[in-house]
């Protein structure tokens, strides 16, 4: 039983709450391999207990072990190379993913190598994304990590512990994320990191920005499905 039949198969004793977080497993179970349950939570302004309980209805001991499941399930697909119905999930990832890629041949080059530019040469790097764009923040901090230091991926607990942004000073660089909707937290980031001087690069899918006058890059994508 993969995990859409098992999901299906629980779905009459989920919660609302529960119910939320199945859609998202189903929708969106590429990005959950790179997020941990505060992120996720957070993504969907829950608590990370409400990730938990979830798993284990599920018959899981934890956030860990369903995720693990997730990525064994993703793994073996992609290995077997079995084709799908054009209405399945994971094929509509698949031609969604094929044409953000094309999208990336839209961006000017000016400003790609612009941003390069600055994040090689900062002193320190600041990536910070809510929600949506949660995954793809912490896999552009983890990946840069290997290619400079003083890299730090400002979580959802920085709403929390706030105290961390005051370490961000001029000569930094803080890119922030912002697709499919808007966060007030991601925008808080921003409007602190301006104060401290920091320079902001903005990676949006388009539309209006309250943080877009701050920015001293911004790089536009429209997206077909975030990843």
């Amino acid at each position: 039983m993969n995990l859409q039949q098992l999901i299906q198969s629980r779905w009459e004793t989920l919660s609302p709450t529960e119910r939320s977080v199945a859609r998202t497993f189903l929708e969106r179970n590429e990005e959950l391999v790179f997020m941990n349950a505060t992120e996720l939570a957070a993504s969907l302004e829950l608590y990370p207990s409400s990730i938990t309980r979830f798993a284990q209805k599920l018959g899981f001991k934890g956030y860990p072990a369903l995720q693990q499941a997730v990525r064994l399930e993703l793994r073996s697909v992609l290995a077997s190379g079995e084709t799908h119905d054009a209405s399945s999930v994971l094929a509509r990832h698949l031609k969604n993913e094929s044409k953000n890629i094309l999208e990336l041949q839209n961006l000017p080059p000016d400003t790609v190598q612009a941003v390069v530019d600055l994040l090689s040469t900062a002193r320190r790097v600041w990536v910070a994304g809510e929600r949506s764009s949660a995954g793809v923040a912490h896999l552009l901090a983890h990946f840069l990590s290997f290619l400079r230091r003083d890299v730090h991926h400002l979580s959802s607990t920085v709403g929390q512990f706030p105290e961390v942004l005051l370490n961000m000073g001029a000569g930094d660089v803080l890119v922030v994320f912002t697709l499919q909707r808007y966060s007030q937290l991601a925008t808080s980031i921003a409007q602190e990191g301006h104060a401290r001087g920091v320079s902001i690069v903005l990676i949006s899918d388009g539309g209006p920005s309250p943080i877009s006058h701050l920015a001293a890059h911004t790089l536009h994508v429209r997206l077909h499905a975030v990843g």
